[in-house]
């Protein structure tokens, strides 16, 4: 505006000078319009001085105004054009500061979007969406460090969606060889001339790099508390695509994240895999305590850190027994002996699932099992009863092909009181005068028979026959009514059952 005005004032100056040049023909006019054009030309006049009459005077007066106005008006567009410099300076300065926090502000996002994820492939996928919208790259890849091992993983990617693995020795092919010497030196590696400053790094030609050939490289080491996590590398098929301070600053800023991403992956592999082997032992452990108590038992030893003593009043408890058992062990190896126990034992153990009987323990040779607990059932006789049937049936086809041993049986019905004994070796056990009863009736029963007491008769006489043996002496409990199930009706109900 004021750069107007100053032209405009010339123009309007010039304007009067020539009509009174026109008007005024003589000397003193004359010798006026050569001052008047020399103060013009000359910057450094201030003023013009002339002896004249009033006429003249008049305009040598408006024509010092305007120099001096002229004077002020350059004056003014010279500030202007030096603040108007500062102003371009600032803006430039402005827009340089916009630009980092730009970046920062875009390196956090990404940041946050790497560091949240526990998936390497993930996670180098949202490096390159960002990467390559920021620089002219055609190529990203990534050697690290798995878990807490030595061997190294070798990840490429091209497309935001695709990334290509490579384990083990392969890792550090010659594509990777950048990579593994960034890794070595802990030093970044700037390259805006493949082929011209290759060497510098290593003493080789770099070939082809698989087939792609490259003009630019910018790799960086992956570091965490001076620890090597690997290296990334930025790869662009053009000479000179990257700018060494920003892009370097870039991928320096983004490395961070890097390292404490793959950081995280490899803590939550590590506890995953520590976890998988926890659940596995806990399995077992579970699998173990449940070939020591009920799973109602164990289940309230687990939440509680104890388990309290019940009693049953209505249960069947059963005992087996081989005959002659210390006279056939004597004649075989203990490792034989071991072997054929386990046998039948295992089979045992399967019919007792098989009817939901709960075995206790063993004995030496005696299996102990009952029927009815934890959880009460109605049909414990019976159940009961099914499961030394087939014990039986087992054994004796054992011995029509060669095994080793004859069986007894006897089975107890009444009340008992069930508990866990121990604080370092867990025992599921029961006690009560019908423990007592069933051990009896076994001891007393006879090669390949059910013996049963009168308890468990009343309980199953309309199911199956039996045969009233009377009034039999047993230990320490005098006489006893004892019966035998009848064999082959037995076998008729088995088999119409079936």
């Amino acid at each position: 505006m004021l750069f107007l005005y100053f032209v405009i004032s010339i123009l309007f100056l010039i304007l009067i000078v020539v009509i009174v040049l026109q008007s005024l023909k003589n000397a003193k006019v004359k010798e006026l319009s050569k001052k008047i054009r020399l103060a013009v030309r000359n910057d450094d006049v201030n003023k013009i001085e002339f002896n004249s009459n009033n006429q003249l005077e008049g305009i040598v007066k408006n024509f010092n105004k305007l120099v001096r106005l002229y004077k002020d008006l350059k004056g003014e567009v010279e500030n202007l054009n030096v603040d108007f410099t500062k102003s371009k300076d600032l803006e430039a300065k402005v827009k340089q500061v916009e630009q980092v926090v730009y970046q920062m502000s875009s390196v956090t996002d990404v940041g946050k979007k790497v560091t949240s994820s526990l998936d390497i492939d993930t996670i180098l996928k949202h490096l390159y969406q960002y990467v390559s919208a920021s620089m002219l790259i055609n190529e990203i890849n990534l050697v690290c460090k798995k878990e807490e091992s030595e061997k190294f993983i070798f990840k490429s990617i091209k497309t935001s969606d695709k990334v290509n693995s490579i384990e083990g020795k392969e890792a550090f092919s010659e594509k990777s060889s950048i990579l593994k010497w960034c890794i070595e030196n802990e030093k970044e590696v700037f390259l805006n001339n493949v082929q011209r400053d290759y060497a510098q790094y290593l003493l080789e030609n770099p070939k082809s790099l698989e087939g792609e050939v490259y003009g630019s490289i910018i790799c960086y080491p992956l570091m965490l508390d001076k620890k090597r996590i690997g290296a990334i590398a930025i790869y662009s098929k053009q000479e000179n695509a990257f700018e060494e301070d920003y892009h370097i600053s870039l991928i320096k800023s983004l490395a961070s994240y890097l390292s404490v991403a793959i950081e995280n992956t490899n803590i939550y592999s590590l506890l995953n895999d520590n976890y998988e082997i926890i659940e596995k032992e806990k399995e077992k452990s579970e699998s173990l305590l449940l070939n020591i108590l009920p799973v109602e038992v164990a289940n309230e030893l687990k939440n509680q850190g104890f388990a309290k003593a019940q009693q049953f009043d209505d249960v069947s408890v059963l005992f087996t027994d081989f005959v002659g058992f210390t006279r056939i062990s004597q004649n075989l190896k203990p490792k034989e002996l071991v072997g054929e126990i386990n046998k039948y034992f295992s089979q045992f153990d399967k019919i007792m699932e098989k009817y939901g009987v709960e075995k206790i323990k063993t004995i030496g040779d005696a299996y102990m099992a009952v029927s009815g607990l934890p959880t009460a059932d109605p049909d414990h006789a019976e159940n009961i009863l099914k499961a030394a049937i087939e014990i039986r049936d087992f054994v004796k086809n054992q011995k029509d092909q060669g095994g080793l041993f004859d069986i007894r049986i006897g089975i107890n019905s009444g009340s008992v009181v069930a508990g866990i004994i121990g604080i370092k070796k867990y025992a599921y056990d029961i006690w009560g005068d019908a423990v007592n009863v069933a051990a009896r009736m076994e001891s007393n029963s006879e090669v390949g028979r059910i013996n049963v007491s009168d308890t468990t008769y009343f309980k199953l006489r309309h199911l199956y026959e039996f045969e009233h043996r009377g009034k039999i002496m047993a230990k320490n409990k005098g006489e006893i009514d004892m019966y035998f199930l009848n064999d082959e009706a037995s076998e008729n109900q088995a088999s119409l059952e079936l």
